[in-house]
């Protein structure tokens, strides 16, 4: 079976009104949206950065994560979100022709990515009366 509408994160009209509610009713957390806003320490960092030199050639995230997590720099994949890194891992490790699972409702980028990869991908649909099971 095949999704018919894939698309990267927040929820749908139709999604909620197949539940009988509105978008507004939901605090949606799926396209990293914050109905909240960004803390005050995030909102500090970002005011005292220099955002005139992004990207950041070294990267500096990584030689510190690397760091902290006491693993090296080549044990970790920094990129700009998890769609980023969902494609490159797809890129790297499914060939052409390579049968792929998707168990969905799901994150619309894991497809993406796989039919970008040039997979064969099915997808099983999850039922909520069996517990997605």
């Amino acid at each position: 079976m095949s999704m018919s509408l894939r698309t990267h994160g927040s929820l749908q009209e139709g999604e909620a009104a197949r539940l009988g509610r509105q978008r507004e009713d939901f605090l949606d957390f799926s396209a990293n949206l914050n109905p909240f806003g960004p803390p005050a320490s995030a909102l500090a960092a970002a005011r005292g950065s220099d955002l005139g030199r992004y990207p950041d050639p070294a990267c500096r995230l990584r030689s510190a994560l690397a760091e902290k997590l006491r693993v090296t720099e080549r044990e970790l994949l920094v990129g700009n979100g998890s769609s980023e890194l969902l494609h490159l891992l797809a890129r790297a490790f499914v060939k052409p022709g390579d049968p792929a699972l998707v168990f969905t409702p799901a994150f619309g980028e894991y497809s993406l990515a796989l039919d970008a990869a040039g997979a064969r991908r099915t997808d099983v649909l999850g039922e909520a009366e069996a517990g997605f099971s």
